[in-house]
């Protein structure tokens, strides 16, 4: 019976060991919950100040090593403050006086702040809070930084893509212009290359248009196109070609001969003259070097019959008087001798003229340069200049439109006779077939293209226009600048893609030691809560 008893005193009951059941408790909500329930005061963090300043004047005290560093810090909690207690009492001893209290003055202040801060539950509502901050605040927004940077990565690959792309389009057109222009496109010698392309005008363009027009196709088109004038319109030739006149120039006569026509029209391209700004410049210039340089002889003052200064009241009326009556007789003679100095320098020499009466005198200081653009040949014409001028290139442009049209409504009549009257040439006009006509408008139309073909009209524009020359420049300089500019914005991102990587590991860094701190705050929390409610096991949901 004994035995039975005692078997049954050993079986736990109800009533001996109760089941207690583990508190879920939401982590946002733990300062909440423990308020409530009276686990943790109102005044809690103002309590928690104090005890801190307490806990940092002690610290000061302790000495500098390892264990002890930990409460120097501004981020210390509870678990420190128990750390430095257990490493005080390792060092001096864990002796108590009869007045149960530590014999070591140290140990036992850090019983006393140990006591304080678990007051009105303090270093549950510390962990607790940076539990929460660390959860809410501190790991999101690195989260978010982290987003923020790859979407910074995924931007400027963008930007780098399109980067590429525009370089590769301004590459292809600069290649395409300079083709077109043909040149090599050397980035260096690119004003250059596009000024000497003018050169080419004459091999290119002068050379293959009078090749053309002096073929004896053309030489054919022009005899028919004078011949049907005459058998239709009664028009003696000669003048039906005056309506073709610089066509028939060209095709029958020398380049001399062209040009004298293109002059006579007219059309000849005008040369530049000085302007009346550079010609008053140049004016004030001689005037200023007449009067006052150095070494000058000052001309005797002439009277021209004007009256004095003090009657300027009567200079209107007196102006209609005959000047050679009041004039000083002025020595026109000039037959002395010009002598010059030595030269003094490339440009300037002294000149001096022996007069009648045998003295010499240094008048002035000439500019050679001017005297050899005086006494200088004018240049002779070059027998291309005609083509350079836009008035004599639309000239026979409109000439060879004009011939073109009459060939093209003569086709189409010879098209429809041969199809009323089923073919055959007309004896009293030479070459008037469909075949022959047709071949005329080939020859027509391959003339016209070398004037509207684009190249050539580069080289017309160059030759013509300094302005077109800068407008051309800028835009294959353009090309190169969007090229130049699109690359360093390549690598302005690759830059800044870089930057963003490195950020991106420092802020992943920063990430895995708030989740690691977290999850010890999460431990030291729910260890913390236990004992308040009697030993229960805590379970902090979305703390994970």
């Amino acid at each position: 019976m004994a035995t039975a008893v005692a078997a049954t005193n050993n079986v736990p009951t109800a009533t001996s060991v109760p089941i207690l059941m583990a508190l879920d408790i939401r982590f946002s909500e733990i300062l909440e919950y423990l308020q409530k329930r009276n686990r943790l005061g109102e005044k809690w963090a103002t309590v928690l100040k104090a005890v801190k300043v307490k806990i940092d004047e002690a610290a000061k005290e302790l000495p500098n090593e390892p264990e002890f560093q930990a409460v120097k810090s501004q981020d210390y909690t509870i678990t420190d403050c128990r750390n430095v207690f257990e490493a005080l009492k390792q060092r001096d001893g864990e002796e108590l006086n009869m007045f149960r209290m530590y014999k070591s003055n140290r140990l036992q202040i850090w019983y006393k702040l140990l006591k304080l801060y678990q007051q009105e539950g303090c270093h549950v509502g510390e962990l607790a809070s940076a539990l929460i901050r660390n959860l809410t605040y501190q790991i999101p927004s690195n989260q978010r930084e982290v987003q923020r940077l790859y979407g910074v990565i995924d931007e400027n690959n963008s930007k780098i893509s399109t980067a590429r792309k525009r370089i590769t389009e301004a590459k292809s057109k600069f290649r395409n212009d300079c083709e077109e222009l043909g040149i090599q496109g050397n980035s260096e010698n690119l004003e250059q290359e596009v000024r000497q392309l003018g050169d080419n005008l004459k091999e290119e363009v002068f050379d293959k248009i009078l090749d053309l027009i002096k073929s004896d196709k053309m030489k054919k088109t022009i005899s028919y196109f004078s011949s049907f004038i005459n058998k239709i319109h009664f028009i003696p030739e000669n003048e039906a070609k005056d309506r073709i006149q610089l066509l028939v120039t060209m095709n029958e006569e020398s380049e001399e001969k062209i040009f004298e026509l293109v002059k006579k029209l007219g059309l000849a391209p005008v040369e530049k003259t000085e302007s009346a700004k550079d010609k008053k410049k140049s004016e004030q210039t001689a005037t200023s070097s007449a009067g006052g340089g150095a070494g000058v002889t000052q001309v005797a003052e002439i009277d021209w019959g004007f009256g004095d200064d003090d009657d300027t009241n009567n200079a209107s009326t007196e102006q209609k008087t005959d000047l050679s009556a009041s004039a000083v007789d002025i020595n026109w003679d000039f037959s002395g001798s010009v002598q010059v100095e030595n030269q003094t320098s490339d440009e300037w020499v002294n000149v001096t003229i022996e007069g009648t009466s045998g003295e010499q005198e240094k008048v002035h200081e000439l500019d050679m340069s001017m005297i050899e653009d005086l006494t200088s040949k004018p240049e002779k014409k070059n027998k291309e200049t005609w083509i350079r001028s836009a008035a004599a290139r639309a000239y026979l442009s409109n000439e060879l439109n004009e011939l073109k049209l009459f060939l093209e409504q003569r086709y189409i009549e010879l098209k429809n006779e041969e199809e009323l009257h089923s073919g055959g040439k007309a004896d009293w006009i030479e070459y008037d077939t469909t075949e022959d006509v047709k071949e005329f408008i080939e020859t027509i139309t391959e003339t016209l293209d070398v004037f509207t073909d684009s190249r050539a009209q580069h080289l017309f524009l160059i030759l013509s226009s300094q302005k077109y020359v800068k407008r051309l420049l800028v835009s294959l300089e353009k090309h190169l600048q969007t090229v130049s500019k699109s690359e360093r914005e390549i690598g302005h991102c690759q830059n800044q893609i870089i930057q963003a990587e490195a950020k991106i590991t420092q802020v992943n860094a920063k990430l895995k030691e708030f989740a690691k701190l977290t999850k010890t705050l999460r431990q030291q929390v729910e260890a913390e809560i236990s004992p308040l409610f009697e030993n229960r096991i805590i379970h902090l949901i979305g703390a994970d």
